[in-house]
């Protein structure tokens, strides 16, 4: 009789042994399954990222025409963007844990960033599950990679840098190129009125584009980039030198007198204002300012 019970009770175990031990290489397989998607996900946003990089570089190739303007893209090399990617991931502002933070972006950014930024998520996987710590981060950092939740380290897994945009400059033809970073005021906005004269066929309303220009850079920039875009686009310009309307060869010009200390738009530029903005009657009053 005992051996009979035993067997019954040894046959129940057994069963649900088999039960869990199912209930397990399901689990298993749905992990592994996830795994596989998830780094399938990976694979399709880091390809579309790069794609997203040609893209630029071939708009800006189409755009970025002239001989003293320079626009290049660095893949995945925004090193001040990615920090404030990592600081939103650790929920961390301002400067704290900055030379851990420091230490992991030297990690990223030296070699390929590509690569380097899989090897920072593993860095941080490794502290935060195995406690291994390569790096030589602070004992206060480190326990706070430890209570990292899920989410962020779903959001870690996905985590690339964006691409950099360095903008490059250079003031004559047989000057080098410089980076717009070190520029005067003048030569930033030379740079940056080449890109908005370059791009699109929408009408464009620019307000004293001269600023910060010497004469030889309104015209050199200003008056050749309109004779050659005003063909294609419709161009409103309000300015204070004679040289942009002159020799740009302006097809309407209008003049806004000035009447001792406040100038003041006069009602006598009622028919020209509509017939530039070629949408017939509209509301028009005079405004004034001192």
């Amino acid at each position: 009789m005992d051996v009979i019970d035993n067997f019954e009770k040894y046959n129940k175990e057994k069963a649900e042994l088999e039960k869990q031990l199912s209930d397990i290489e399901f689990q298993t397989s749905t992990r592994a399954k996830e795994v596989a998607d998830k780094e399938s996900y990976l694979r399709e946003y880091t390809r579309l990222t790069k794609e997203i990089t040609t893209k630029r570089r071939d708009f800006l190739n189409q755009i970025v025409t002239g001989d003293k303007v320079k626009v290049s893209i660095k893949p995945f090399r925004n090193k001040s963007e990615f920090e404030t990617k990592i600081r939103k991931l650790f929920q961390r502002e301002g400067d704290t844990f900055q030379s851990d933070i420091d230490k992991l972006l030297d990690l990223c950014f030296n070699g390929n960033v590509e690569n380097k930024i899989k090897e920072f998520r593993e860095v941080i996987l490794n502290i935060r599950n195995e406690n291994i710590n390569h790096l030589g981060l602070s004992g206060h950092f480190i326990n706070f990679i430890k209570s990292m939740n899920d989410a962020q380290i779903d959001v870690l897994q996905i985590l690339l840098s964006e691409d950099e945009i360095e903008i490059q400059y250079k003031t004559t033809s047989s000057a080098a190129f410089k980076s717009l970073s070190t520029a005067s005021a003048g030569q930033k906005t030379t740079a940056i009125l080449t890109f908005i004269l370059s791009y699109g066929e929408l009408p464009l309303i620019l307000d004293q584009p001269e600023d910060d220009l010497d004469n030889r850079l309104v015209y050199e920039l200003i008056v050749d980039r309109l004779k050659i875009v005003k063909d294609k686009r419709q161009l409103i310009i309000v300015t204070h030198n004679a040289n942009i309307p002159v020799n740009g060869d302006s097809e309407l010009i209008g003049r806004l007198p000035r009447f001792g200390r406040s100038g003041m738009c006069s009602m006598d530029l009622l028919p020209i204002t509509k017939k530039a903005f070629q949408n017939g009657p509209f509301l028009f009053r005079a405004n004034y300012w001192s």
